[in-house]
């Protein structure tokens, strides 16, 4: 199914069935999709907010909310995560 004006999109192949899957949003095709890895290695680049006016708590919404999908990448699915980000990269 092509989504008009949108590129074309198609799912990895899983390595591994019988193991726990990951699934998450793909903006491009507007649907859940299972994450594969390149063996179990991460690469994952962020950005941060994008400011205009005070700082305020919500903006620490965006390192927060990656900093705990990353751990439970981690600890959970036990994938070797290197998190990048304009500000630093973090390695455990």
């Amino acid at each position: 199914d092509d989504i008009a004006g949108m590129p074309y999109w198609e799912e990895p192949k899983k390595s591994n069935e019988s193991q726990t899957m990951l699934k998450v949003y793909n903006s491009l095709t507007r649907s859940k999709v299972t994450f594969v890895p390149k063996g179990d290695n991460v690469l994952w680049y962020i950005c941060g907010p994008t400011v205009y006016d005070q700082s305020h708590m919500g903006h620490a919404r965006t390192y927060l909310h990656f900093d705990i999908l990353r751990r439970i990448m981690t600890d959970y699915f036990n994938y070797d995560v290197i998190l990048v980000s304009p500000h630093s990269t973090f390695r455990p």
